[in-house]
């Protein structure tokens, strides 16, 4: 009778784990973003994405929430700059999240269509990466970055006007 008490017990306990197991809540991310995770604990990154273009759509980002990739390149230098159509693939990925990671959505870096060949290229197109940053990705690619200017640029151009870091003299 006593070995009959002990199995039940342990088959209620097994069962308890089971059941609260299956409703656990994914961990809680440490950043906004996997991919900054994986690089401060020294683990590769792996990406996935279009080199000719990505389909801006609701229906694609709901698709694509799930990937295995750490992020996703989203390209539009080699496509229409189409801003209303990354902020809809921003919205399915929100839709199909959450990654299984527990990220809200996975890291989507944009490659914009701006030839980083020089400052005053940077400054002139620097109005593309505030409308891509304001639909919530998380980084954007300067292509053809072929100067410090255009760099420097790059990453003060980036930034809202309220936040100074990493702009100035001495800061890159």
């Amino acid at each position: 009778m006593t070995r009959i008490r002990t199995s039940l017990a342990l088959f209620a306990a097994f069962a308890a784990l089971a059941v609260v197991s299956l409703h656990a809540e994914p961990p809680k991310p440490k950043h906004i973003n996997r991919a900054i995770e994986l690089l401060e604990a020294g683990q590769p990154v792996y990406y996935t994405g279009s080199h000719s273009g990505t389909e801006g759509t609701f229906e694609a980002g709901k698709a694509d929430a799930q990937t295995y990739a750490d992020y996703i390149s989203y390209d539009m230098e080699h496509a229409p700059y189409d801003v209303k159509g990354l902020a809809e693939y921003m919205k399915g990925l929100v839709a199909g999240g959450p990654t299984k990671s527990g990220h809200r959505t996975p890291t989507v870096i944009v490659n914009v269509p701006v030839n980083g060949i020089d400052e005053a290229a940077v400054r002139a197109n620097a109005w593309m990466f505030s409308q891509v940053l304001a639909t919530g990705v998380h980084g954007i690619m300067l292509t053809h970055a072929d100067t410090p200017g255009a760099i420097r640029a790059f990453v003060e151009m980036s930034r809202l006007p309220i936040h100074h870091e990493g702009v100035g003299k001495g800061m890159l």
